[in-house]
């Protein structure tokens, strides 16, 4: 089957057409085997969510991990300066803050960025090996 040329078919009719193609014409199936299949391809969706839904997770992990460094960065380096009003600590402790916060912030978000994209190229080949 040519993907470029179904692009606007929906998923269920390009099942649908692949189920033809591998149907011969004029076959019948009883209700025990409807059923079993429809339970299986509902366990399929079911499972795909929550995959979804989890690898979705992952990456909101981390997107809440930041502020909480950041926090962390912030009470370690700057926060005590602040409390005690020693201007010394405050500006030494900000580039320190500055670099540190920055530095392992960009390590995250690359990290975050390569596993979501780990997440669609799995998803792309698993969809589209389905339709070839």
């Amino acid at each position: 089957m040519d993907i470029e040329k179904d692009k606007d078919l929906t998923l269920v009719q390009m099942k649908k057409k692949k189920k033809e193609k591998e149907a011969p014409a004029g076959e019948t199936h009883n209700a025990g085997e409807i059923v079993v299949h429809s339970l299986i391809e509902t366990i399929e969706f079911v499972l795909g969510g929550l995959s979804h839904t989890a690898s979705y997770l992952r990456l909101w992990a981390l997107s809440l991990a930041h502020s909480q460094l950041a926090k962390v960065f912030f009470e370690k380096t700057i926060g005590s300066g602040i409390e005690e009003g020693n201007l010394l600590t405050i500006l030494i402790g900000w580039p320190v803050f500055c670099v540190i916060t920055t530095a392992v912030l960009m390590l995250m978000d690359s990290m975050e960025c390569c596993l979501h994209a780990l997440r669609l190229h799995w998803y792309i080949k698993v969809f589209l090996s389905n339709f070839r």
